[in-house]
């Protein structure tokens, strides 16, 4: 897969799901799978005190790995496929300053109009993950 559409349902900054060109993979920290991909449109985040809008920051590039241990993002089998989410400081590409906890969450799916019809799949998604949890 060269190409997804990331969305969120908890991130005010997602009009719609916006698609992203994987740029390359990598390890974040020496033990987390990662990718780095491109926005075909950027994120514009709200900066300043309680995010009010004193300076809008453009965002092209993210770094993505896995929300719940045993995934691995450089194998997605299932979608949506949940995510943390990285800005690099310089947004240059370069991911040397990121933060130590992610920036926010996101889903990762194959086509545009995915995450509006998800609901049976996530909730089947939902309960395998309790379940894993209880044995």
């Amino acid at each position: 897969m060269k190409y997804f559409y990331l969305f969120s349902f908890d991130f005010t900054f997602f009009v719609h799901p916006i698609k992203c060109t994987i740029e390359e993979q990598l390890l974040l920290n020496q033990k987390i799978n990662s990718l780095v991909v491109r926005l075909q449109e950027p994120l514009y985040l709200k900066t300043g005190v309680d995010n009010t809008v004193l300076q809008k920051r453009k965002v092209d590039y993210l770094i993505l790995s896995t929300r719940y241990e045993g995934d691995n993002i450089f194998n997605m089998q299932e979608f949506p496929f949940f995510c943390n989410a990285y800005i690099a400081v310089d947004n240059l590409g370069t991911f040397s300053n990121i933060n130590k906890y992610p920036d926010f969450t996101c889903e990762i799916y194959q086509t545009r109009n995915q995450p509006f019809y998800r609901g049976s799949t996530l909730f089947e998604k939902i309960i395998k993950r309790i379940l894993s949890f209880l044995k």
